[in-house]
């Protein structure tokens, strides 16, 4: 794999490295080792590049690799001094903070990027009392006889060296060229120039799923590793346990994936098995390490176990949640403040205070029960804490549980003082959020949560003296400036490459003074503030783009069981249709109405089982949700005004004028996104199986010729009229009904769009198909790989063990095939190649001939063409996925027809002449051109 990538690397490093004599350090790896760095110095870059990569060829050979990622770094500026400066200069930075490669030998033969010093520790020494850089010297010379063969060069103090700073570029798999930036905090990974909620919520993915993977059949996590040298923590710690199981537990609600549910389940019971010590009426969670129970820990498993109570819909640990509760009343004094440390023996005290956490934690737990159980006992005990803290200055600690905590109180008591606190705890604070080198990922927490009463606070006008004291565009500044520091915290894959093991790291979170080290609890702080601060930007997006104000921007997906019941054969009844769409009927409907479809635009009435609902909505509601301006001040509500009698009631945004009395209107805040969430509950009660399909071409006669077979092994409801946008799927979905068997989604780029996700993971299929990547979206997305990257986020809703069939003969295969391999998937290729499951051998005029599994066989095609053979054959491959047999369907796969405008093959007179046509008409590119003309070729 190094040729292509390094076909695709080369012109873009040549086109930027200009300066002469040119050094440029090439790297790759497989992701399973450290990656393997070769340099060279050369008057020209050409040069440069030939040199290091025919070495760097060598040693990938040589070690038996076949990089799956290539990276480039070449010399930007450069400075000679002496070693003794150099030490001087390293040590009066923080630890692995020192942004400087450094060359020890004049030729530049024996130099050392900045990635690999400090992936390779070699100016860190693990200290309680130094947190500057210092030289390892066996780091170093273990990274030196690795890299070049030889010991490292004695250097006396005088001895020259010289200092360098790069700029880079990488290239992945199946990827375009992404260039890396070369300065400042944020060198050595990809340059991010304006991050989107859509990339916070893909590293809050990565991390969450991350954390999955670290919990352990038993529930236990891997604690963590020191990634420079893949050794793990040989600690463990029950507060940081439960705190990790509440991060993914928010993850669970942003994602819904049952990998994640079951890793929670798994975490959950340990805690509750392991760790739970009872005191008469009063539980306590016990560091079985250290022998204590520490009052963090009781206040971290209240806000763990809310949330498991919310999300996961149980009333389960109630009463553990209550005898917890009873655990920190237990330990708070008459001041209001709280003890910190127990003995787990004998729960006599161990320590009075211990960390300043430990406080916001308490209290936050007391409250997130008092929001289920309404218990005043708990509310209380929230009031007495925060007297105390007020009395004391608690604030000046800066803590983000007591921003938490003080937010949750002020939404149940939201007394002036109670705002003041929570203005302290940040005004004053914010040149530190926003200037703070590290990425200390707590502060982003601390600013979503302060901004969250802010927001409540801006509605309670007799307390604007309050509002005064903050500069709200300085604290916005800050909060943004934090959350953009943070994604140097985030082990991209050009980053981890240069560790140990990147495979292991990849999609989690480091501290990076601490040598890299990556800790359940530091991935956990980054992941529930990416996932905030998504929500957060998404909302000054949705301001800022179309005026509207949404206060919740992502949609619903679990739903109560009252709004999933549905008659046979029937979509919604009227209960369920306004549970689902958080609406409320201006007018009732008659008893025993149903409703069969929902569409939102009157171009689909006819494709649509009868009767059928119509949504109604406005400019800017729509733009908010494709993202884009809103356009004029159209509303759709008018279209009922003039078509009302063709349905059988509507969902509005207000309640429509010149409709009969009688006719049944809901009205909801948002018609889209009513749509969008009547998609998602009707997918929550659907219990059979569901094909996405995606490609630049091929999608919606694939769509259609799965229907046709499908029909044959059940009921089947599948996109009509290449509806397959982010409206178009999740509208589709809202029209099955409860009791079909399969769904067959056509999913275009813009349905993996959706406001905080894609379609593919709100709508999560069994099965996901990629027909072609071709040249149809070049105009917009400029290259191929582009395409892919887009495409491939239809594997990001299916579950591991779910199936991938991907066509093996088109471009970019092998990074379809990694994505679906990195999601758990299997795999089921198709097309001409060797190792295709369902092969093409054949195509004439007649049909074609195949192999299934090496078993060849032959069939007839009512439809003409090798495109249309090529669809026949990734058919064969989902019948292959959903466990069906090929040899059964096979008839009814030869009696497909192509449908109007998709290659349709008819006969026409002309002149008394008998004229073959092929219709390629709808929505033509050169793909559907090249296919037709080698349609007419065999006719």
């Amino acid at each position: 794999m190094m040729e292509p990538l390094a076909e695709a690397l080369r012109p873009f490093v040549l086109s930027r490295c200009q300066k002469s004599p040119c050094t440029i350090f090439l790297s790759a790896t497989d992701m399973h080792k450290r990656a393997i760095t070769r340099h060279a110095h050369a008057e020209a870059a050409e040069t440069a590049w030939d040199v290091a990569m025919a070495a760097l060829t060598r040693a990938s050979n040589a070690e038996n690799i076949s990089p799956s990622i290539l990276r480039a770094d070449w010399v930007v500026e450069s400075e000679a001094v002496t070693w003794e400066e150099f030490l001087r200069r390293m040590e009066a930075t923080r630890r692995n903070y020192f942004r400087h490669g450094v060359a020890l030998t004049r030729d530049w033969s024996l130099a050392f990027t900045e990635m690999e010093c400090n992936a390779n520790a070699m100016f860190y020494v693990a200290s309680d009392t130094n947190s500057k850089g210092q030289f390892n010297e066996r780091n170093a010379q273990a990274c030196c006889r690795r890299r070049f063969e030889r010991d490292w060069p004695q250097l006396a103090p005088d001895s020259p060296v010289t200092l360098f700073t790069t700029e880079g570029a990488f290239v992945m798999s199946g990827g375009g060229v992404l260039p890396i930036t070369g300065k400042g905090l944020d060198a050595g990974r990809r340059d991010v120039p304006e991050p989107t909620p859509e990339l916070y919520m893909q590293l809050a993915h990565g991390a969450a799923h991350y954390l999955a993977r670290q919990c352990k059949k038993d529930g236990r996590y891997d604690y963590g590793w020191f990634s420079c040298f893949d050794r793990p923590i040989p600690t463990y710690n029950t507060l940081r346990h439960i705190s990790t199981t509440w991060s993914l537990l928010e993850a669970y609600g942003a994602f819904k994936e049952p990998a994640l549910r079951d890793a929670i389940v798994r975490a959950t019971d340990d805690c509750v098995k392991t760790f739970a010590r009872r005191n008469g009426e009063a539980t306590y969670f016990e560091d079985v390490e250290s022998g204590e129970c520490k009052l963090g820990s009781n206040g971290c498993a209240l806000i763990m176990l809310t949330r498991y109570t919310e999300l996961l819909h149980t009333k389960r640990y109630l009463p553990l949640m209550r005898s917890v509760a009873k655990g920190i009343l237990a330990m708070q004094e008459e001041d209001g403040g709280f003890v910190h440390v127990l003995n787990s023996k004998d729960f006599s005290l161990a320590a009075r205070h211990r960390i300043v956490y430990y406080d916001g934690e308490a209290v936050f737990g007391l409250l997130r029960l008092f929001s289920i159980n309404k218990d005043e006992t708990l509310l209380a005990a929230a009031r007495r804490a925060f007297d105390h803290f007020i009395a004391t200055d608690h604030w000046k600690n800066h803590d983000h549980w007591l921003s938490y905590s003080v937010n949750e109180l002020t939404r149940y008591d939201p007394q002036p003082k109670y705002f003041q606190f929570g203005i302290q705890n940040f005004n004053g604070y914010l040149d530190f959020v926003r200037n703070r080198d590290t990425a200390y990922p707590t502060l982003l927490e601390l600013m979503l949560a302060a901004d969250e009463m802010l927001r409540r606070l801006d509605a309670l006008p007799e307390m604007a003296n309050l509002l005064a004291q903050i500069d709200r565009r300085d604290f916005t500044e800050a909060l943004e400036s934090r959350a953009h520091q943070l994604l140097n915290g985030y082990f991209w894959p050009e980053f981890a490459m240069f560790f140990k093991n990147p495979a292991k790291i990849v999609d989690s979170f480091f501290i990076k003074h601490h040598a890299f080290r990556v800790r359940i609890d530091d991935v956990q702080h980054f992941l529930t503030g990416f996932i905030g601060y998504a929500e957060w930007l998404q909302e000054k997006l949705a301001v800022t783009t179309s005026g509207v104000q949404k206060t919740f921007p992502y949609y619903r997906i679990n739903f109560p069981e009252s709004a999933l019941q549905s008659e046979p054969g029937h979509c919604w009844g009227a209960a369920q249709l306004a549970e689902a769409a958080s609406g409320t009927w201006h007018t009732a409907p008659p008893p025993n109405w149903y409703a069969n479809a929902i569409i939102s635009s009157m171009g689909y009435l006819p494709l649509v089982p009868e009767p059928a609902v119509f949504v109604a909505t406005t400019a800017a509601h729509c733009a908010h949700h494709l993202r884009i301006r809103a356009k004029g001040t159209w509303d759709s509500h008018t279209i009922l005004q003039k078509n009302w009698q063709q349905f059988i009631g509507a969902i509005v945004e207000h309640p429509v004028d010149g409709v009969p009395k009688t006719f049944p209107q809901l009205v909801v805040r948002d018609g889209y996104k009513a749509l969008m969430e009547l998609g998602m509950a009707a997918r929550q009660r659907f219990k059979g199986k569901v094909i996405g399909v995606t490609g630049s071409v091929g999608k919606t006669t694939t769509c259609d010729m799965l229907r046709y077979v499908l029909e044959a092994q059940g009921s089947v409801m599948a996109t009509y009229a290449s509806h397959n946008n982010k409206i178009g799927v999740p509208s589709v979905f809202a029209s099955v009904p409860a009791d079909a068997n399969f769904v067959v989604l056509e999913m275009s780029i813009p349905s993996f769009d959706m406001i905080g996700g894609s379609c593919s993971q709100y709508l999560r299929p069994h099965v996901a198909m990629v027909t072609q990547i071709a040249e149809a979206h070049l105009d917009q997305w400029k290259t191929l790989e582009n395409v892919a990257r887009l495409k491939a986020r239809i594997f990001d809703g299916i579950d591991p063990g779910g199936y991938a069939v991907i066509n093996g003969d088109m471009p970019c295969r092998d990074y379809f095939v990694q994505k679906a391999r990195g999601h758990g998937l299997e795999i089921v290729l198709y097309g001409s190649q060797p190792d295709a499951r369902v092969r093409l051998l054949d195509v004439d005029s007649e049909g074609m001939r195949f192999c299934v599994d090496g078993s060849e066989r032959s069939v007839s095609l009512a439809a003409r063409g090798r495109h249309m053979a090529m669809n026949a054959c990734g058919v064969m491959g989902v019948l292959l996925a959903l466990g069906l047999e090929v040899e059964e369907n096979l008839e009814r796969l030869a009696s497909f027809r192509a449908i109007a405008g998709r290659g349709r093959l008819f006969q026409v007179l002309f002149e008394g002449k008998r004229v073959s046509v092929v219709d390629e008409s709808y929505n033509a590119s050169p793909a559907s051109m090249r296919a037709a003309l080698e349609t007419m070729a065999l006719t």
